[in-house]
C-alpha cells in the first residue's frame, strides 16, 4: 500500500484491519518510508561549492593535481572542483548525484565532509555552514 502525504491516518488503519483477513496467519508487516524527492539545485549548487573549496585548499597548499613534462619543461595542473567530484563518486560508488533522493544526498555530503576533513588531517572544513547556505535560498 502507497501512502501520499496528507493522508488521513484514521482511513489507512481502518484499510490495513480491513486487509487483514485475507493474510494467513504470522505474516509480517513492514513500514517503509520513501523519499522519492530527488535532491534539489540548491543541494547540487552547494556541494559544487564544497568540490571548489576542497580543490582550493590543495592549490593553495601548492599540491598539484598531477605533474607533466612537455617540451622538456614541468608543468604542474592544479585542483579543480571535477577532480574533487570524481574521487567522491569512485570512493562512494556513485554514478550521479543527480540520481540520489534528498535524504540520500544528505548522507552522501555527510560522508564527503567526514573524508576531506581525514585526509587533509582537518585542514579542510565546510566552506559555509549548510544553514547558513540554505537561508539564502528561503
Amino acid at each position: 500500500m502507497f501512502i501520499k502525504r496528507g493522508f488521513n491516518p484514521k482511513d489507512v488503519f481502518e484499510a490495513l484491519y480491513q486487509a487483514l483477513e485475507f493474510f494467513p496467519e504470522g505474516f509480517k508487516l513492514v513500514f517503509e518510508a520513501l523519499d522519492k524527492e530527488k535532491r534539489t539545485d540548491p543541494q547540487n549548487n552547494y556541494y559544487w561549492l564544497v568540490c571548489a573549496s576542497v580543490a582550493s585548499l590543495f592549490n593553495a597548499s601548492g599540491i598539484p593535481f598531477k605533474k607533466v613534462k612537455y617540451g622538456g619543461k614541468d608543468f604542474s595542473l592544479w585542483w579543480k572542483q571535477e577532480h574533487i567530484h570524481n574521487i567522491n563518486k569512485e570512493i562512494f560508488g556513485i554514478d550521479s548525484t543527480r540520481k540520489l533522493s534528498k535524504i540520500e544526498f544528505v548522507d552522501y555530503m555527510d560522508k564527503v565532509f567526514s573524508l576531506w576533513m581525514e585526509k587533509t588531517d582537518g585542514n579542510w572544513g565546510v566552506p559555509i555552514p549548510i544553514t547558513t547556505y540554505f537561508e539564502s535560498y528561503a
